[in-house]
């Protein structure tokens, strides 16, 4: 399947969010070592986490959680994750450029491989949530890579493929984007186009700045 072209005109733009929106990837790191503490798993080593952040909770119950239950699992992430809500951090630029898309009339949207519940938490913790049309969550759709949740963030903004880019910093949205034929800046990531901060993408976008 070729490269999907960038929008123009553009209408609206999609983002995962740990990585992206929230730099969050050392508390996931903590809640997961705590999880599997609790559960009586053995030990990850933080690269092996580092590898593959962003996965998905299908993905990680088969490399972390083998032999356990993902109700378990699920439960014991919902019970301890507010605990770990102060080391999370706002990415930078990331308000900036949200309200910059609003002005310029564009539709927002987070697709995440973390669950919508959780998700509105960190989104929450920073007035971010309020920023958006809609939040799609790895409990709506399968996860990423596969483009559910991309199908559905855009039937909820009634937009087509090929009227949206996604910003995305992993495999799991690379996946995703090429699979749904959606346009994506890769954030540290190869992608059609690689930015290195959110503050680069907005003069990137087609139309007026």
């Amino acid at each position: 399947m070729p490269s999907p072209a960038l929008p123009d005109p553009l209408r609206g733009v999609l983002f995962d969010m740990d990585g992206v929106l929230i730099d969050s990837g050392r508390i996931w790191y903590d809640v997961l070592q705590r999880v599997v503490r609790d559960l009586g798993g053995p030990e990850v080593a933080y690269a092996d986490f580092a590898a593959t952040f962003g996965q998905g909770a299908t993905a990680d119950m088969r490399q972390f959680f083998e032999g356990l239950s993902r109700q378990a699992v699920t439960a014991r992430y919902y019970e301890v994750f507010p605990d770990y809500l102060d080391g999370l951090r706002l990415m930078p630029g990331a308000v900036e450029l949200l309200d910059a898309l609003q002005h310029r009339g564009l539709a927002r949207a987070v697709v995440t491989n973390t669950p919508r519940d959780l998700a509105g938490l960190m989104l929450g913790r920073f007035d971010l949530l309020q920023r958006f049309d809609t939040v799609v969550g790895s409990d709506e759709a399968p996860e990423k890579p596969a483009p559910d949740m991309i199908h559905l963030a855009l039937g909820r903004l009634g937009l087509l493929p090929g009227e949206v880019v996604y910003v995305g910093d992993s495999a799991s949205d690379r996946g995703a984007t090429h699979a749904a034929g959606v346009f994506m800046f890769g954030l540290g990531h190869p992608a059609e186009v690689t930015i290195s901060r959110l503050d680069e993408l907005l003069p990137r976008l087609p139309g007026r700045v």
